[in-house]
This record gives structure tokens, sequence and C-alpha cells, in this order.
């Protein structure tokens, strides 16, 4: 940052900050779409465990009530 008082040092100052600030927006934008991403394939694991687990309790369930039939 400038410590003059010339009007085109104090603009100079500005657009560097907006670039910095641009800059950093779009790092913070990467990363929150990646842990978008992760978290969403996250919940498709988890619900295809849910999945598997509730196959195998109906498997289970079937095959329990064919032996004691």
């Amino acid at each position: 940052m400038s410590d003059s008082n010339d009007p085109e040092a104090i603009q100079a100052d500005i657009e560097r900050t907006r670039a910095d600030l641009a800059a950093t927006v779009d790092q913070l934008t990467g990363r929150l779409q990646e842990r978008k991403t992760q978290a969403k394939d996250l919940g498709v694991k988890v619900a295809a465990g849910g999945a598997v687990v509730l196959l195998l309790v109906v498997v289970v369930r079937v095959v329990r009530s064919r032996r004691s039939s």
C-alpha cells in the first residue's frame, strides 16, 4: 500500500488490491467446489452402503423364513 497522496499511486494500490481479492475469491470458490464434490461422493457412498445393508437384511429374513417353513 502506498503512503502517497498521489492519485495514480492510490489507483494502482486499489487495482492491486482488487486483483488480490479476485484471486482469493477464486481460490476459495475452488476449495468450496472440491468440498461439495467430496460431500456428494461421500453421500453416494453412504447411500450405497445403506442399500447393501438393507439387501443383506432382506436376504437374511428370506433365508430364515424359508428355513422355518
